[in-house]
């Protein structure tokens, strides 16, 4: 064999060679680029579905705390129907507490609280409505009031 052969089946294999290589990263570049986007659009995917249901959860569950607050509000409003009963209104702890109990479970609060608000021309009423309550109704311990 020629030195002539050699060298051209030298330069055959080198092409060859570089060929194959070239062809590799090609289809390595393609399958890699490929499988980022697949995965990217897929944990976008998750991202946003878990978002939604987060967001349609805290939804529901602020709905159900309002609602909660509506009615254990309409029913204080029932007790106390006139302006001029407020801030200094009474609602039976028995009526309150078999409703709001069960209130607070349904939506999940670990307290349901009503606050009278106060104008500070009434503050002095209020002041004195609310110790008379829980004096009379034995709710202070004793010595303290």
């Amino acid at each position: 064999m020629k030195l002539q052969d050699k060298i051209r089946i030298y330069w055959v294999r080198l092409f060859v060679f570089l060929s194959l290589v070239i062809t590799a990263v090609i289809i390595g570049y393609g399958v890699y680029a490929t499988l980022a986007l697949q995965q990217q659009n897929s944990q976008e995917d998750q991202y946003y579905s878990l978002a939604r249901k987060i967001e349609s959860t805290t939804i529901a569950s602020l709905r159900s705390r309002r609602d909660s607050l509506i009615l254990t509000s309409s029913m204080v409003l029932h007790f106390c129907p006139n302006v001029t009963m407020w801030p200094n209104c009474d609602v039976p702890f028995s009526i309150l507490g078999s409703i709001a109990s069960p209130l607070s479970r349904m939506s999940l609060l670990r307290t349901l609280s009503i606050v009278a608000l106060v104008q500070p021309s009434e503050e002095a009423s209020f002041e004195s409505f609310l110790y008379d309550f829980y004096v009379t109704s034995g709710r202070y311990p004793s010595g303290e009031c």
